[in-house]
């Protein structure tokens, strides 16, 4: 399956846009978690439009719809998996990057977090698989590289390319937007397991984003990378 995302322009001066009263992922949302749990009330979806979210900016705008998801869910019994599973069925692709964010509300170990969002980081689109990305790097930041590695080391041989893409992604020691991992700054060699497998991928998604994060290695270990990549890079 080619998961590389159709890719839209902003409009100018736009960028990416928060979510506004006209513009928003709060309807789409209920309405996918009602359609796939009929019994269940998602209120709390309906609360949070009153709770300053449209003065949220766009990265917690989004949490705050994960904690309301995970909160509805929890006094519906609704079990985390399948919540994942029914916003990773949502037609719009927000909503299945609202999966993403859910994640370390509904599940308390790094573990079962870091095997949920293998499931997102699958989910078709832009949005689900950077969103998934960004929340394995923050979990990378708070407990170290050496937690998500065998995890990401796991992830590489996957048939999915959305998948391989996420474990290189994820552990970009220089990732745009999100704080650097220093560890790995420090020392890289840990990646080297993790990228070199990938330099030859089939898909085009996979090995841009290895060679993004071999030239994050490169701004600190910049003669390390070229005796290394011996006249490939």
């Amino acid at each position: 399956m080619d998961h590389r995302p159709n890719i839209v322009e902003p409009r100018r001066s736009e960028g990416v846009p928060k979510e506004t009263p006209e513009r928003n992922s709060l309807e789409p949302t209920a309405r996918t978690l009602s359609h796939a749990f009929p019994e269940a009330k998602w209120g709390s979806l309906a609360a949070i439009s009153r709770a300053d979210y449209f003065a949220a900016g766009m990265q917690e705008q989004l949490r705050m719809l994960a904690r309301a998801v995970a909160t509805d869910a929890a006094a519906n019994a609704v079990a985390s998996h399948d919540v994942v599973r029914a916003l990773g069925e949502a037609d719009d692709e927000k909503v299945r990057a609202v999966a993403a964010f859910a994640v370390p509300v509904l599940y308390a170990a790094p573990d079962d977090q870091l095997k949920a969002l293998r499931v997102t980081g699958a989910f078709a689109g832009t949005w689900p698989h950077e969103a998934s990305a960004g929340i394995v790097h923050q979990i990378a930041c708070d407990l170290g590289a050496k937690s998500v590695i065998p995890h990401a080391l796991d992830w590489i041989t996957d048939d999915d390319e959305a998948v391989r893409r996420l474990a290189t992604e994820a552990l970009r020691p220089r990732l745009m937007m999100a704080p650097h991992l220093v560890d790995l700054r420090a020392d890289p060699t840990a990646l080297r397991t993790l990228y070199e497998p990938l330099l030859d991928d089939p898909s085009l998604y996979v090995r841009t984003s290895a060679a993004n994060g071999i030239n994050d290695v490169s701004k600190d270990h910049a003669e390390a990378v070229h005796a290394r990549c011996g006249g490939r890079c």
